[in-house]
């Protein structure tokens, strides 16, 4: 946890009786954003939902594009799964939580989301995500670098994969890096050095992609449902930098 955030005061044991009793890998609760005054910003909340079988995690986000959030700290774990798939953060990286992430949906058996909210999250502090977003450093682009390249590593690695989930699995990431990260980082980093990340950053993103076949549906998803974002965000870059100049 951040040092500004908090936990609802039954946050554990919510979460605890739910994991006892579902008997799942993990458990994930909402998560209330709010600002320094404590005002609740935006409430993100689950549906009542237990999920079992192989790849369970996997095909609920990246076949069935539902939400988990990233982040590890709404969440409660059964510590021998993670102990058996030796599930952890990479040291000294940023962004090091979407490996997490990403080693919870390739081996997760069996998962409950609970519309129970026990997170309060402060998104107005100057380190929270979405105030990052206008502070992205080379670091940043160079690490997602490694962290892309062990996520490819784990798909190359898992063989319970078909060719459909690792084509949505290595979507999802390109979507997330054109739509999320790329537009954050134009107005802090120099063209030449953001040249050079990227060139780095596609040798281990591009590759999966060109080997699957598009279809004219995935296409679509990405023209069309994200480039009005990526607009916004490069609005938003130029507004910020306009600002701090």
């Amino acid at each position: 946890m951040d040092s500004d955030d908090a936990i609802v005061p039954d946050c554990i044991e919510t979460l605890y009786n739910i994991i006892s009793q579902e008997k799942v890998d993990f458990v994930a609760a909402g998560i209330n954003q709010i600002d320094e005054n404590e005002n609740s910003l935006k409430i993100t909340n689950y549906p009542n939902i237990t999920r079992k079988g192989k790849l369970c995690m996997a095909q609920y986000f990246y076949e069935e594009k539902n939400d988990i959030w990233v982040t590890t700290w709404n969440k409660l774990y059964n510590l021998s799964f993670l102990r058996e798939f030796h599930i952890h953060f990479l040291e000294h990286v940023y962004h090091e939580d979407i490996v997490m992430h990403a080693m919870l949906a390739l081996n997760t058996r069996s998962f409950t989301l609970t519309s129970q909210t026990t997170y309060l999250y402060n998104c107005k502090r100057e380190d929270s995500i979405t105030n990052m977003e206008q502070g992205y450093t080379l670091k940043h682009l160079n690490d997602l670098t490694i962290v892309f390249s062990e996520i490819r590593r784990l798909i190359q690695a898992d063989n319970n994969l078909s060719k459909h989930l690792q084509k949505e699995i290595n979507l999802y990431y390109l979507f997330e890096i054109y739509h999320r990260y790329l537009p954050a980082m134009y107005s802090n980093i120099k063209r030449v050095d953001l040249i050079k990340g990227l060139a780095r950053l596609s040798q281990n993103c591009l590759p999966p992609i060109l080997e699957t076949r598009l279809t004219f549906k995935s296409i679509k998803r990405f023209l069309f449902l994200k480039l009005p974002f990526n607009i916004q965000y490069l609005i938003k870059s130029h507004k910020y930098k306009k600002s701090r100049a």
